[in-house]
């Protein structure tokens, strides 16, 4: 399911035309996608770092404003706020079917849609690394 997630969230960002201003460099980006990556792996035997990586994202991509274009018009919205409204909905989604009694898994208890905030930051964090043209903002858009 996250790859499902992660594909869609990777082709919703160029369908949209999404660019980013003020994105964290390459490094600290990749890194920050790495110990989420082996957080969602490692947290069954290690302390749980969710909490400090949400802190360390809330640092990196605070400053980072999302432009997006919704027909024909680019609009703008703060990054951290994009991450929280599509976990929002992908929790909703999730939650939803197993209220529903659709699913066998049990809701997720702690920091409910967490994991999918994290997803759609290493969803942006592929795109970042692999097409660099996104983070330059729409020239009409940043003159407004």
């Amino acid at each position: 399911m996250y790859a499902s997630v992660g594909s869609y969230l990777a082709r919703v960002s160029r369908i949209l035309d999404m660019r980013y201003t003020r994105f964290p460099n390459r490094f600290a980006t990749a890194v920050l996608a790495i110990l989420i990556y082996l957080n969602f792996f490692t947290h069954h035997y290690l302390p749980d770092i969710r909490i400090l990586l949400f802190a360390a994202v809330g640092v990196l991509f605070g400053p980072t404003w999302v432009y997006f274009r919704c027909y024909r018009r680019y609009r703008r919205m703060p990054l951290v706020a994009g991450f929280g409204l599509v976990a929002l909905f992908i929790w909703f989604g999730e939650t939803s079917d197993i209220y529903c009694r659709v699913g066998l898994s049990k809701p997720e208890k702690r920091l409910g849609g967490g994991a999918f905030w994290q997803i759609r930051l290493m969803a942006v964090a592929d795109d970042y690394q692999f097409y660099p043209g996104v983070s330059c903002p729409p020239a009409y858009a940043a003159a407004r």
